[in-house]
């Protein structure tokens, strides 16, 4: 077999993550995984040609056709002087290595940067009531890196870094990124991220980089919960959010199944409460944590800016995204390696479990 038959058949045994940053209804009208379109832009970009992919896709000619024209509407495949490329990220194994070392020149200033606000970040912590009941170790990973560096930071690093609108792709504005999955029992590249399930008044939320691998209450399904309690799920988000409801309710008995259910799902830890539960007016107080160090980020940003750009225009991203969108993702790289070197700086305490499960309740 030749290495070259070999290299495109390992795409399509290889596992992929498909990533997108978006709100509202900004997102693909496709799901490019159920229709193996994201195996057509790997292939595309490693430079494939369309009759070993044709063949290694089992496809006809026509039918090739169509899955390019169906990604050239989507605005996630683009033509060039008669040669395709693809319009969002996709990131190798190899490629995720090396944005993970260009991280490196940045991590000292930003772990002292977080050294100089601690005292104001602990202090704004001690104004919210679920960090009063539960230690800041217990949230330190949600707190650290979730609120301060993820999901609490990134609309400052969009709106006062970047400065400009998400990409546009028939007429809907995201991030968008094909990733290279490795380990099974993790998401790829071992990134944080952030993933809730809104239940009206309540919203389920889980912080972590093993989202999809471990028993929590967001990916609990309608056989697991029929399973466990015995009884036939009708709604299982109804279901999920009377145990909430019971969950948070100080008045309410808890009895020994449903104890060791909320053991199981991560809400309680050796018989107690380990899950912070944030009320609406705490995520105005959550803003200011973040904003706490988002200026100084800003300006180690700006500062390193050209170092950024280097790697971007030597690479094959300059042809394919914009480096706006090229930065969104490697910040995802950046704020993992930060969060990596704050548990092993033991700022950020590794529970025994995987994820942070929180409530939000409006």
């Amino acid at each position: 077999m030749s290495s070259h038959i070999y290299f495109q058949e390992k795409i399509t045994h290889t596992d992929y993550e498909i990533k997108m940053i978006s709100s509202g209804d900004n997102f693909p009208s496709i799901n490019i995984s159920e229709s193996r379109l994201h195996y057509l832009l790997i292939m595309i970009r490693s430079v494939i040609d369309i009759q070993s992919v044709k063949k290694e896709m089992n496809w006809t000619t026509k039918e090739l056709d169509q899955h390019i024209n169906t990604l050239l509407k989507e605005g996630l495949l683009k033509e060039r002087k008669g040669s395709y490329f693809p319009a969002c990220m996709i990131i190798t194994a190899h490629e995720g290595k090396e944005l993970y070392n260009l991280c490196e020149p940045l991590i000292t200033q930003t772990l002292q940067i977080i050294e100089k606000h601690s005292k104001q970040i602990i202090t704004l912590c001690q104004k919210i009531d679920t960090f009063k009941q539960l230690s800041i170790e217990t949230c330190s990973l949600l707190l650290y890196s979730g609120i301060l560096l993820d999901f609490g930071q990134i609309n400052n690093v969009e709106n006062n870094y970047l400065k400009s609108e998400r990409p546009l792709r028939n007429n809907k504005r995201y991030y968008y990124s094909i990733q290279e999955k490795e380990k099974i029992n993790e998401e790829a590249f071992g990134i944080y991220g952030n993933h809730y399930l809104d239940l009206g008044e309540i919203q389920i939320c889980l912080y972590g980089n093993k989202r999809y691998t471990t028993t929590n209450l967001i990916t609990a399904n309608k056989e697991m919960l029929e399973e466990y309690f015995q009884q036939p799920v009708l709604d299982v988000n109804q279901f999920k959010k009377q145990l909430v409801q019971k969950f948070v309710s100080s008045n309410t008995q808890i009895d020994v199944p449903l104890h060791l259910f909320y053991e199981k799902v991560g809400l309680h830890k050796d018989s107690k409460p380990m899950t912070p539960l944030f009320k609406t007016a705490d995520l105005i107080i959550l803003d200011e944590i973040a904003s706490t160090i988002s200026e100084d980020l800003i300006t180690l940003f700006q500062e390193n800016e050209q170092y950024l750009k280097r790697y971007y225009l030597s690479s094959s991203y300059a042809k394919e995204i914009t480096y706006e969108e090229f930065f969104i993702w490697w910040y995802h790289f950046f704020y993992t390696k930060v969060t990596d070197e704050l548990i092993k700086n033991d700022i950020i305490k590794k529970l025994d479990q995987e994820n942070q499960t929180y409530l939000v309740l409006q």
